[in-house]
């Protein structure tokens, strides 16, 4: 039987079709993001349900205040009143248990149909690389989901900013605490992988690159932004447990890059990866260290000239990102002319001009 098995297993193997697999994934990211969807619609109903009817109840006490006044209806308003509250509150506990439930649960059946069609042993590297290309899947498939909630009605465009805005506020958690979920998920296929070879780099890259990820999801919005800002961004991004998990997450990054670079010196896709983390960490000087390693590795590379002329004018060395100036200025004028408008940005920075 043990021997069957296996040979069924190298047989699908065999005839794994990579293209047939994402008609999949397409097909199962498809479906779970509406359930996805499903599930947290139900809690926003909950909550509109019960601030209409309280909406509705203070306007009816309202309007018959004078009535209610004067006869023991005014017990009644006040006991609907207290029930109301009370059931909300009842509810929300239940509810704010269960959901966090139900999306474990959505993901675990959604990687156990993506398992299904994978056709490798569960201690493979090939195993562990699919259950985490289906994860990122869907997480690339809930991108800007938190924006896009509810179809807006025709004869109704003024109001899509306004829309925008709430189903941002009202689902931006739900999508952040899949994508975590999601993220948790593929680390423990990439751990998985790195115990089963602990000295290969394409493990260690793929771990290390996933930590970058989820390091992304604990930033600011506003931070990644590249053109369009988003058009609300909730106050927890700046708390104290948003602020410790993205620096957990870019300092484990970070060491897996940096094993990397004891095995593989001097690539320059390591200290690349490391001068973006220490950038989004704002540790100015050890970014600037990572960029005098990549312009020793490619001294004409002039986007690391110019990256590095500018980190001296931040930082308040002058003298060295004049002699950038000047090679730039014999290479490439524009981005010379580029680079010297950041000059004077330390002082601004020092006087808040």
């Amino acid at each position: 039987m043990i021997s069957s098995a296996a040979q069924n297993k190298t047989e699908r193997a065999e005839t794994f079709h990579p293209s047939l697999f994402q008609d999949l994934l397409n097909r199962l990211s498809g479906t779970t993001l509406e359930q996805f969807k499903a599930i947290t619609r139900h809690y926003a109903l909950f909550h509109l349900l019960f601030f209409s009817l309280a909406l509705v109840e203070i306007c009816l006490f309202l309007f018959f205040f004078s009535f209610f006044v004067k006869s023991a209806w005014m017990a009644v308003c006040l006991a609907s009143f207290f029930l109301t509250g009370f059931s909300y509150f009842v509810l929300l506990f239940y509810f704010q248990a269960k959901k966090p439930q139900q999306m474990v649960q959505l993901r675990n059946a959604y990687r156990e149909e993506c398992i299904k069609a994978i056709p490798y042993n569960a201690g493979a590297a090939e195993f562990h690389l699919s259950v985490t290309h289906a994860l990122y899947r869907l997480i690339d498939a809930l991108e800007n989901q938190e924006q896009h909630y509810y179809p807006l009605l025709s004869g109704i465009e003024a109001l899509a900013p306004l829309m925008e805005k709430f189903t941002i506020w009202a689902h931006w958690k739900d999508v952040h605490r899949m994508k975590e979920l999601l993220l948790f998920a593929a680390l423990d296929q990439h751990m998985q992988l790195v115990k089963t070879a602990p000295t290969d780099l394409e493990a260690h890259a793929s771990l290390a690159t996933a930590y970058v990820t989820l390091s992304k999801l604990y930033m600011d919005p506003r931070k990644k932004a590249l053109r369009q800002q988003p058009v609300w961004v909730s106050k927890e991004y700046a708390s104290e447990e948003m602020l410790a998990k993205f620096r957990m997450a870019a300092e484990r990054a970070i060491e897996e890059f940096t094993i990397l670079d004891a095995y593989a010196t001097r690539d320059p896709w390591v200290h690349a990866q490391l001068a973006s983390l220490y950038h989004d960490l704002e540790i100015a000087e050890k970014e600037i260290q990572e960029y005098e390693i990549l312009l020793d590795i490619s001294p004409d590379n002039h986007e690391v000239l110019l990256r590095l002329g500018i980190l001296y004018f931040q930082q308040g060395h002058n003298a060295k990102g004049l002699k950038i100036y000047e090679q730039l200025q014999k290479e490439e004028e524009g981005k010379a002319e580029e680079l010297i408008s950041y000059y004077d940005i330390y002082l601004k920075e020092e006087l808040f001009i």
